[in-house]
């Protein structure tokens, strides 16, 4: 057992000597000033890598930059995207029909179809048109009261389209039924009223033909004097520059309109869809419009189809007594 501790004892001192020659060598290289400035500026040393280096080291960026990117035009003009408040964005709202974006009001426009009363058939496409129209019924025909009463059951207005003497006819008419400037005042105050009488439900009038007609004072002035005591308008369908129907409502104090654009005077739908395009434009620069067409099914279809059209782009189709002067 002895000499085991002894070679015990002697490893220990080994150790402890060994301890002591590293502390004076350490001390001696710190005392070295050429050893204090070799830490205080050390040198770079260049160092290639190994193998197992390249692969697993990644790769640094480039100091290289990108040529800036050119935007096209169309893409400069974007509106810069705003960023929500910090309290926006804690406090979302839900988004309703009502705060959906408004669309741009464009303009009035109302839209009279005339000659109405020859047959029914047309009185089915009144259903399926949901916007204000105008019915105008000519008086004293077969199927005059069927059809007021048909466009007053759909929600539209009802008016009469009187027979006024043209300066050229196009078309064969019975003994009496046109208002002519030869009559006496008394007959022409007996066939107006024979006439609104011919047609229930009605708020107003306008004229059927009536381009010598309505260039006559006197005439016009009877018809306006039966018209305003049974509170109706007058809506001038324009048939003559030479109408003095304005000025003589103005002076009688009758409700008055008058027509901006015929619609359908060719049966065509180009045609027809042009003439919309010409109302539209109208009623933008305006702030209102009056149209008229007649009752035939291509004129009933693509009223239905512009009114729609018209609706979505920022127009409001309105009642013809909403644009009476």
């Amino acid at each position: 057992m002895a000499p085991k501790r002894k070679e015990k004892v002697d490893l220990k001192n080994l150790v402890i000597i060994a301890l002591l020659i590293t502390v004076v060598i350490e001390t001696s290289l710190l005392l070295n000033p050429d050893f204090k400035k070799g830490l205080s500026k050390p040198k770079a040393v260049e160092k290639s890598s190994t193998s197992s280096e390249r692969i697993t080291k990644k790769k640094e960026p480039s100091e290289h930059k990108s040529p800036p990117i050119v935007l096209p035009a169309a893409l400069k003009s974007e509106p810069t995207i705003v960023p929500a408040s910090k309290s926006q964005m804690k406090r979302p709202v839900a988004v309703t029909n009502n705060d959906q974006i408004k669309k741009p009001f464009l303009g009035r426009i109302a839209i009279i179809l005339d000659d109405w009363g020859y047959h029914q058939e047309s009185c089915d496409a009144l259903v399926f048109i949901k916007s204000p129209l105008a019915v105008a019924v000519l008086p004293g025909l077969e199927h005059s009261r069927d059809i007021a009463e048909c466009a007053y059951r759909n929600g539209k207005e009802v008016i009469l389209h009187l027979p006024l003497e043209p300066h050229r006819y196009t078309e064969t008419y019975p003994d009496n039924y046109i208002i002519k400037t030869s009559m006496n005042d008394a007959k022409i105050v007996r066939m107006v009223d024979h006439s609104l009488d011919s047609v229930p439900y009605l708020v107003g009038v306008n004229n059927h033909m009536g381009s010598k007609a309505t260039e006559d004072k006197r005439v016009m002035s009877i018809v306006f004097n039966r018209l305003k005591q049974r509170g109706l308008f007058f809506v001038d369908s324009f048939v003559t520059s030479k109408t003095i129907c304005r000025d003589l409502a103005r002076k009688m104090k009758v409700g008055f309109a008058r027509r901006d654009v015929f619609l359908d005077n060719k049966n065509e739908r180009v045609y027809i869809e042009e003439q919309f395009a010409i109302l539209a434009k109208e009623a933008h620069k305006k702030g209102f419009a009056i149209a008229i067409g007649h009752d035939r099914p291509l004129t009933l279809q693509i009223v239905k189809e512009q009114v729609e059209l018209l609706e979505r782009q920022g127009f409001k189709i309105v009642k013809i007594t909403d644009l009476l002067q």
